[in-house]
């Protein structure tokens, strides 16, 4: 059978089970008519069959034939490019990948490269760590010798459906900033086909990056600050790649979004570092892979817990895990403390610091007294308190 029949194929199934299923998804229909409390959820977000034809894209997580792609959610967690995913209660920004692709114009035709970096950036919203933003910049180089260079950071939460969007935007090639003076950074190229559009789909409540030529689709959902647990829409971050493009995976010993195996990149349980959890060793490659921390809202802890994680050998590392990690994981602890103005963050580098490079360990049990309230729901909230968790 044919691409083609196979294809229409796939369209005719959506369109089949449509009939039958209020869950699949139907074209997106403008703001004016579709308030953010009609939005339902949509098949394209169920993985054994968002490799279908899509109809429109209301959610983030809907990709077509040939795209891989990583996603980083709310829980928290992270799906990497091998379609696995983990708890990753990381509050900073990080590398989620690195990237070049081919330039294709009309007919498909290869008329140059394009260099991606994306960094994503996280922060604390009460009890939760939630996806807040992404800078991306890319670097398009024609075959011509002709450069075109952009870099763009879309940040953003929501209350009660109604959005807030920071969208600053220069025409250079600057993946840590700055985004400012800010500028369009829409680009047409028409005789070759290469378009690059960034802007909020106010249908669906989403930012998108979406530049096609290069193969290349970014989306952000923010979370929602009023709604929270009822937000219909699912928050969080999408990259989507097109496989067609021939992708070349950089910066394989940094990026957060693994590449697939299928392309030389690794599965989780290949980073994994001596006595520590695929999740630990996730957030600690983000800790230490070098991000600039300086997105919207930057927690002071992210660079601290950087300085202090590079003080680690494998033993220290491993015991500051075990005694400082649920510091950014129990939501319970993380509410309490931010109640308290005090960040987690700043807590767990202070924790690691003690393990890792003999650092004062009684003033975060003094600290962490504001809390006594919830440490019998806590165990290692109570060990600490006791004077367990202290390396002396």
């Amino acid at each position: 059978m044919s691409d083609f029949l196979l294809q229409l194929f796939a369209v005719l199934l959506v369109a089949s089970v449509s009939k039958t299923s209020p869950n699949v998804m139907e074209p997106p229909v403008s703001a004016s008519t579709l308030p953010m409390s009609g939005v339902t959820l949509s098949s394209c977000a169920i993985p054994e069959v968002s490799t279908l034809p899509i109809l429109g894209r209301p959610f983030f997580m809907c990709y077509t034939r040939g795209q891989v792609a990583a996603e980083s959610r709310n829980d928290p967690s992270f799906t990497t490019f091998n379609n696995e995913t983990t708890n990753f209660p990381f509050p900073c920004r990080y590398l989620l990948t690195h990237l070049k692709q081919e330039l294709k114009g009309r007919k498909r035709a290869v008329i140059g490269e394009c260099e991606l970096k994306i960094h994503a950036f996280n922060r604390r919203e009460r009890g939760k760590i939630v996806t807040h933003g992404a800078d991306i910049s890319v670097k398009v180089t024609y075959n011509n010798g002709s450069i075109v260079e952009r870099s763009v950071r879309k940040y953003g939460t929501a209350a009660n459906g109604v959005n807030t969007f920071g969208i600053n935007g220069v025409h250079a090639y600057v993946p840590d900033g700055p985004f400012t003076p800010s500028v369009d950074v829409m680009y047409a190229d028409a005789p070759n086909k290469v378009f690059l559009k960034c802007k909020e789909d106010a249908a669906n409540n989403q930012v998108v990056f979406e530049f096609p030529a290069c193969g290349i689709r970014i989306t952000f959902v923010p979370y929602d600050t009023v709604l929270r647990r009822n937000q219909e829409q699912i928050p969080g971050l999408s990259v989507g790649v097109n496989c067609a493009h021939h992708p070349v995976w950089l910066s394989n010993d940094e990026v957060i979004g693994l590449a697939p195996t299928f392309q030389g990149g690794q599965l989780l349980s290949e980073i994994v570092l001596p006595g520590l959890t695929e999740s630990q060793s996730l957030v600690n490659r983000a800790f230490t892979n070098g991000a600039v921390q300086n997105q919207p809202d930057a927690s002071a802890g992210c660079a601290a817990a950087t300085t202090a994680l590079d003080t680690c050998d494998d033993t220290s590392r491993e015991d500051a895990y075990k005694n400082c990690f649920w510091m950014l994981l129990e939501a319970k602890f993380i509410k309490c403390v931010s109640k308290a103005m005090l960040d987690p963050a700043v807590l767990f580098s202070r924790c690691v610091d003690a393990w890792c490079n003999n650092g004062d360990c009684a003033s975060i049990v003094t600290d962490l007294a504001v809390c006594d309230q919830v440490r019998n729901s806590l165990t290692e909230l109570d060990d600490f308190l006791n004077g367990d968790s202290c390396p002396y």
